[in-house]
């Protein structure tokens, strides 16, 4: 007997692996969320996708993109907890001092690409663009 399909829910029992899938009400599908949870049976799975699909009706999945700061701080301590003392201690000077001084309040438009404003050819920095046309990553 095949299972009922439930729009936005995937469940991988290998894997033990949930993906959750939704476009938030009243966005004429321009906003989509996605959230993908681990080591779950299907029964917890299936309980967290009422809350997700709770979470985009009542419209509090809307938060947009992160910021570079919001990011670091959200997430930078739980990267970092792997890191020797020193090694954080360095790498949040670096974070604090350069890339949050210029890109701190930038958005993330993309996997791994951050919305500079200044570059001229494209609308966001990659690693060659960056060195070629964008202003804070030119090589002196």
């Amino acid at each position: 007997m095949k299972r009922q399909q439930l729009p936005g829910f995937t469940y991988d029992g290998k894997r033990k692996r949930a993906i959750f899938d939704g476009f938030v009400p009243g966005t004429k599908c321009k906003v989509r969320r996605q959230r993908t949870i681990e080591d779950v049976t299907r029964d917890q799975a299936l309980e967290a996708w009422k809350e997700f699909r709770a979470e985009l009706a009542s419209g509090r999945a809307i938060r947009g993109p992160l910021t570079l700061r919001q990011f670091v701080e959200g997430y930078y301590e739980l990267i970092a907890a792997s890191h020797a003392p020193g090694t954080r201690k360095t790498q949040g000077m670096i974070i604090k001092n350069h890339l949050l001084r210029y890109f701190g309040d930038r958005r993330k438009s993309g996997r791994g690409r951050m919305d500079c404003g200044r570059c001229p050819r494209t609308t966001t920095c990659s690693p060659r663009s960056r060195t070629r046309f964008c202003p804070i990553g030119a090589r002196s």
